[in-house]
C-alpha cells in the first residue's frame, strides 16, 4: 500500500523469512506423513521447548538471500557457487538425492549448465526445490508480482530445469509478493489472488491446481483437500498446498503452518511456503513468540531481511 511506515516494511520481510523457516521447522517432523497429521501429535510439536532445526528448504532459501544480495540481481553462475557452498557446509539438512548430486558436481568444478539438465533422466526436476527457497526475491522485487515471478524463474534454472519446477517457483515468488502488498488488517481476496497467479503461470497443469485451490476454500477436510491437490514434492502440488493453506486459514499464521502441516506429504516445505506467505501478510509478530524464538537460524534470517529493506524504495517514493 501508499506511504505505510517503514517499520511495516520491516516487519514483513522479515515475516517473510521467518516465516519460512518457522514453518519449515514445525514441519520437518512429519515429512512423509501418510494421510493427515493428527492435531494431538502437532500439539506436541508445538509446545516442545526444544530449537526448531530447519530443513534444506531454509538452508536453500538463505543461500538464494545471500547472492541475491551481493549481486543485487540473479545472477546464475553466484547463485549455483553459494547454494554448492552453502550445501557442502551442512550436507545434512535433508537435502534430495537429486540436489545433492547437483551440489557436489557443481562444487567439482563442472559448468551448471551441463549439470542441473542431466540429472532425473535428462528432464531436469519438476520438483518442489526451487519454489521452496524463492521467498527471498518477492523482497528484491519490492513486493511486485510479476517482477518477483521473473525473478523466481530466473533463480529456478539453477537447479531445476523441468518447466513445472521453473513454474512453481514463479508462481510462489509471486505469491509472496502479493502477501507483501496486503496490509495485515486486509482480507485477502482470493480470487484475485490466484487471477494473478494463473496471468504468471505459464503451465496449463499448474494454472489447474490453482483453480482447484479456489474449488477448495470451503473444504476444511484436510484427507480431501490433500488428495485434490496433492501435498507432494512436485512442483505444482506444494505451491498449490501452500497456497491453499494460506489463502483458507488467512489473518492467522498459526492456523495457516497448522493447515499446511496437516495435509502430510512433503510437510515441511509445504509448511516453509505456507508460513513465508502468512509472514509477508502478517509480519513477523503474527508469528506465536514462542516459535519465533525456537526458529534456528532466527537472527541471520532478520539480518538478511533487513538488508533487503535498505535496498526498497522508501514509502515517499513516487
Amino acid at each position: 500500500g501508499r506511504g505505510e511506515p517503514g517499520g511495516h516494511i520491516t516487519a514483513k520481510y522479515c515475516g517473510a523469512l521467518l516465516g519460512g523457516a518457522v514453518g519449515d521447522g514445525l514441519g520437518a517432523p512429519f515429512e512423509g506423513h501418510a494421510g493427515p497429521v493428527p492435531l494431538r501429535r502437532l500439539a506436541v510439536v508445538e509446545r516442545e521447548p526444544v530449537g526448531l532445526r530447519h530443513t534444506d528448504d531454509t538452508a536453500m532459501t538463505i543461500a538464494l538471500a545471500e547472492s541475491l544480495l551481493e549481486v543485487g540481481d540473479v545472477d546464475e553462475d553466484h547463485l549455483a557457487a553459494t547454494l554448492a557452498r552453502r550445501w557442502k557446509r551442512e550436507p545434512g539438512r535433508g537435502y534430495a538425492s537429486g540436489a545433492a548430486t547437483l551440489f557436489s558436481r557443481l562444487g567439482a568444478g563442472e559448468a551448471r549448465q551441463d549439470v542441473a539438465p542431466s540429472l532425473f533422466g535428462g528432464d531436469g526436476s519438476l520438483g518442489n526445490g526451487a519454489a521452496m527457497r524463492v521467498a527471498p526475491v518477492a523482497l528484491l522485487a519490492g513486493g511486485d508480482p510479476h517482477t518477483a515471478a521473473w525473478l523466481g524463474r530466473r533463480t529456478a534454472r539453477v537447479t531445476h530445469t523441468h518447466p513445472l519446477g521453473i513454474d512453481g517457483a514463479a508462481v510462489q515468488a509471486a505469491a509472496v509478493a502479493i502477501a507483501l502488498g496486503q496490509q495485515p488488517s486486509e482480507r485477502v481476496d482470493a480470487e484475485q489472488f490466484i487471477g494473478i497467479l494463473t496471468a504468471e503461470a505459464h503451465e496449463p497443469e499448474l494454472v489447474l491446481k490453482l483453480h482447484t485451490v479456489l474449488d477448495l476454500l470451503r473444504c476444511s477436510n484436510p484427507r480431501v483437500v490433500a488428495s485434490r491437490l496433492g501435498a507432494g514434492v512436485t512442483a505444482p502440488e506444494a505451491v498449490a498446498a501452500a497456497i491453499w493453506s494460506f489463502l483458507r486459514h488467512a489473518g492467522s499464521y498459526r492456523a495457516v503452518v497448522r493447515g499446511a502441516i496437516r495435509l502430510g506429504g512433503d510437510t515441511d516445505t509445504v509448511a516453509s511456503m505456507a508460513g513465508a506467505l502468512a509472514g509477508a501478510h502478517l509480519g513477523e509478530h503474527a508469528i506465536p513468540a514462542s516459535w519465533r524464538h525456537r526458529a534456528e537460524a532466527a537472527d541471520e534470517l532478520l539480518a538478511l531481511a533487513l538488508r533487503f529493506v535498505a535496498l526498497a524504495p522508501g514509502p515517499t517514493a513516487g
